[in-house]
């Protein structure tokens, strides 16, 4: 055997016993509660055709996804890199009312999103189709924060934004100039700024864009520099309303992260302390056009090996060992104690590590300590 036979792709992870274990406990309460919500769990497959794969939101992830030829058809297929154009898919077939959905799978990437991210994350979200009003931006958010209440995450900062602001902007710029204005405005850049053409009001936005971030206060001299956007204010106050108390709220509109198919707000979701976001979500109308049936939609997704990071520490029960007989009062018992959540192993070869153990005295099963 070769001396790296055991090792894997860069950015593909494992899970042994313990973390799958809480992986798994922490999906279970995740499903749970988004059920309870009304969101129902879809199961999206792993592999579809490119052509509705990447089509929507999912064209963003042309570089992402990792492609494969299949055997019976001779066609290309793509392995899922995030699940929620598969979400709006499943949706489009619908096309009509309000429909929750949600999910928890693994996805594939061919190149992690930021070095040292895993390129196999367990993605898990939660979509709302059917509604264009903001309740439904909010009810996600509030739904989002649900989810992490158990969690140790620390403070929670909700780091808010919206396209409308960004897209007023790049659309004042020559279309040879506009890559060198979102990476102007992304990076924070004004010196970067200031190599673009750039009208005088046009430009005094961009600055306000890149001076102007923080708390709700932010919003005011936003609003003067953008007096045609006050439906994004009123949207951003109300967050700020709903959200008080829960988490610290930063507002930030430079930021175009998937400006080319977000249509309305956006968010990122931090743990305190860590700089890479533990959820991201945001508004993406009209995905579904390219599924025949153009839908409103919002919602968000986040890596469950992340969130498995900040579980508490889990006590589990001590196993149990049992001896490998025939015996119709000790199956009866074995079977009593598993549904009471015992963990009960058989004794194969007379070396199980348990602490406890099932032994008979006096014609009696019961457990005694080891």
């Amino acid at each position: 055997m070769k001396n790296n036979a055991w090792m894997l792709p860069e950015g593909i992870d494992e899970a042994g016993p313990e973390q799958a274990r809480a992986i798994e406990i922490l999906r279970r309460q995740c499903i749970d509660r988004m059920q309870r919500w009304g969101y129902q769990l879809i199961m999206p497959p792993m592999v579809e055709f490119t052509e509705s794969l990447l089509t929507g939101a999912g064209a963003e992830l042309e570089l992402q996804t990792l492609k494969v030829i299949d055997q019976l058809s001779g066609r290309l297929m793509g392995i899922r890199a995030d699940m929620t154009p598969q979400a709006a898919r499943l949706d489009a077939r619908s096309g009509q009312g309000i429909n929750r959905l949600s999910y928890c799978g693994s996805t594939l990437q061919a190149r992690p999103a930021r070095p040292g991210d895993s390129r196999a994350p367990i993605q898990i979200g939660a979509e709302l189709f059917g509604y264009s009003g903001l309740d439904a931006d909010l009810e996600v958010i509030q739904l989002l924060l649900e989810l992490l209440t158990e969690l140790e995450t620390g403070e929670l900062t909700l780091d808010v934004g919206h396209v409308a602001l960004f897209a007023e902007v790049v659309a004042q710029v020559d279309p040879s100039e506009q890559h060198l204005l979102e990476q102007a405005l992304a990076s924070k850049d004004e010196t970067l700024l200031k190599q673009c053409s750039l009208t005088t009001g046009a430009m005094n936005q961009a600055q306000t864009l890149l001076a102007c971030q923080g708390s709700v206060e932010c919003l005011v001299d936003l609003k003067k520099a953008f007096p045609n956007q006050t439906d994004v204010f009123e949207a951003c106050e109300r967050i700020a309303q709903v959200t008080d108390g829960q988490v610290n709220l930063h507002f930030d509109f430079a930021e175009g992260r998937g400006a080319s198919y977000h249509t309305g707000l956006v968010f990122s979701l931090y743990a305190d302390n860590e700089a890479t976001p533990i959820a991201r979500g945001g508004r993406y109308d009209s995905d579904g056009s390219d599924f025949g049936t153009p839908r409103p939609a919002t919602g968000f997704s986040a890596d469950l090996r992340l969130w498995q990071g900040y579980m508490p520490k889990q006590t589990r029960p001590q196993p149990i060992s049992a001896p490998v007989i025939q015996d119709v009062e000790l199956a009866e018992l074995i079977k009593t104690l598993r549904a009471q959540g015992e963990v009960i192993q058989f004794d194969l070869d007379g070396s199980a590590p348990c602490s406890r153990r099932l032994v008979k005295l006096n014609h009696q099963w019961t457990i005694e300590n080891a």
